[in-house]
């Protein structure tokens, strides 16, 4: 399993060129968040960053990766963006 580090740095790398702003939003939270997270510290404590599944997701959902590629627990070794698999959803009946 990746440190918080280790999921900062394939966050940015995710991210790319587009601007930390563009891709919150795109990601569904917000920019503070996604740019502690490449940090692997919380600006406003000092510590590190421990992103929760929840948010982990969203990010791996707009990225279009599975959250084991984010995680580092995805068995495939992945050299380049373009050898990401889409991650696959679930449809659930409506209630």
């Amino acid at each position: 399993m990746n440190t918080p580090e280790e999921i900062g740095k394939i966050v940015r790398r995710l991210r790319g060129s587009e601007s930390l702003r563009s891709f919150a939003e795109r990601c569904e939270v917000s920019h503070t968040t996604i740019d502690n997270i490449e940090k692997g510290v919380d600006f406003r404590t000092g510590k590190p960053t421990n992103p929760s599944a929840f948010i982990l997701s969203k990010i791996a959902k707009a990225a279009k990766v599975s959250i084991e590629y984010i995680l580092g627990t995805e068995t495939e070794e992945v050299t380049e963006i373009s050898d990401l698999r889409p991650i696959k959803t679930k449809r659930f009946p409506m209630l």
